[in-house]
């Protein structure tokens, strides 16, 4: 009998045991975990989020401009993410996502962001995997002071080393490892993924979408691209997102121009976040000045190219630092476009009655205009949108002193066979 409580006892102290009070303490701590997800209503705080799509559908641009937001204590759309430490494990073309990263760092204004790009250690299939990773990402929180935030795994068929993704077994091991990188780093983890070969689904193993704590499919379709939450454990399963792809060349000292694409024209679903308020908020001073000079510059009804209406709200909001401008007016202007307040079409911006079917641009051969820097050394140039902007990029410069420091590629230590593309 005493053996038998002695066994008790010690599955008790292991398995852990809290009363119905200590939980609802535990849920009303506002620095619970699931009240600071890494983005509202997409990807959790701790836990598997997998964002999929056919190739094409800007999986990997996507990422990285929220990845860079994360990292930058930047808005996405009009609402705030947790800040901290993010590292990107570039399993597929780690110099292409270099290259993407510094475009969408320097569109906005985030070379200083904390985010690292490396590759994986070893395959995600392996026991390993976990454990090595969050070992670095620890060494990296400590070096930057930051806790962190976000992982993403680019893309997980890439990491999967020999193994079928159909197999049961080898995609609960690796769902195992990215779970085990989310509770040990206290992290959100975005794996991101390729449909089947029919297209109609997410690839591999049901594991994978079972285990995942939310599932976001990317579509393509007239320009845009659509990300809608297809799954959510802890949230409502509805809600997405619309962007576009721009085509800009990212310069280096010293040499050739490459050509990638950045996240433009973001709208976020007001329901995402799960809101039931059906009052409007009342606009934001910024988001306020900018449409008064929008009606001031339209009052013959006519849309107005969207560079004028640019700098005439530049002008509006005074003196300010080149960044702080360029994200006062990129946050100014989503809000408009998410309220239907404004229409934004072919390099054109126009005034729209509030409406929940706003119209979007539905040209697929519509040009897309970066942001204009406010700086005095514009970073990027524009160019039209790339309808294949999934395809092949150009390597950067091996000479490193020209990358900057937030996007270096770091080295996992020696573990087993090194897994590349």
């Amino acid at each position: 009998m005493a053996n038998s409580n002695e066994q008790q006892a010690r599955i008790k102290s292991a398995i852990g045991t809290i009363t119905l009070t200590e939980a609802i303490r535990r849920l009303s701590d506002p620095a619970a975990a699931f009240r600071n997800p890494v983005v509202p209503g997409f990807i959790p705080s701790r836990g598997l989020t997998v964002l999929y799509g056919a190739s094409g559908t800007g999986k990997t641009f996507a990422a990285l401009d929220v990845a860079l937001r994360v990292a930058g204590g930047l808005p996405w759309g009009s609402r705030p993410l947790r800040h901290g430490l993010v590292v990107v494990i570039a399993a597929e073309d780690p110099e292409g996502v270099m290259v993407r990263a510094v475009a969408a760092a320097q569109s906005l204004d985030a070379l200083d962001a904390p985010i690292r790009i490396t590759r994986p250690p070893c395959p995600v299939t392996d026991g390993s995997f976990g454990g090595i990773v969050s070992a670095v990402i620890r060494e990296l929180a400590e070096e930057t002071g930051l806790e962190p935030a976000l992982v993403i795994l680019d893309t997980l068929g890439a990491a999967f080393g020999g193994a079928s993704q159909d197999d049961a077994g080898p995609m609960t091991m690796a769902t195992g490892q990215l779970l085990q990188i989310a509770e040990q780093c206290g992290c959100g983890v975005v794996a991101l993924h390729h449909t089947s070969k029919g297209g109609d689904r997410m690839r591999g193993s049901q594991v994978l979408h079972d285990r995942a704590d939310a599932v976001i499919r990317l579509s393509r379709s007239a320009g845009s691209v659509r990300g809608e939450v297809e799954k959510a454990r802890n949230g409502p399963t509805k809600g997405g997102f619309t962007f576009q792809l721009g085509a800009v060349d990212l310069e280096l000292a010293g040499a050739e121009p490459i050509r990638t694409c950045v996240v433009q024209n973001l709208v976020v679903d007001a329901d995402s976040a799960g809101r039931t308020d059906a009052r409007p908020k009342r606009l934001s001073r910024d988001a306020q000045t900018a449409l008064d000079e929008l009606r001031r510059l339209t009052l013959n009804g006519e849309a107005v190219p969207e560079d004028i209406w640019r700098s005439a709200v530049t002008i509006a909001f005074g003196e300010r630092k080149p960044g702080a401008l360029r994200q006062a007016l990129s946050n100014a202007r989503t809000i408009l476009m998410e309220r239907g307040m404004a229409l934004f079409s072919e390099g054109f911006v126009s005034v729209s009655e509030p409406s929940a079917d706003r119209q979007q641009p539905n040209s697929a051969d519509a040009s897309i205009t970066c942001q204009p820097s406010v700086s005095a050394r514009p970073p990027l140039k524009r160019g039209r949108a790339d309808a294949d902007a999934d395809g092949p990029i150009g390597g950067m410069s091996d000479e490193s002193e020209k990358k900057p420091r937030s996007a270096r590629l770091i080295a996992f230590p020696a573990a087993g066979a090194s897994h590349g593309r």
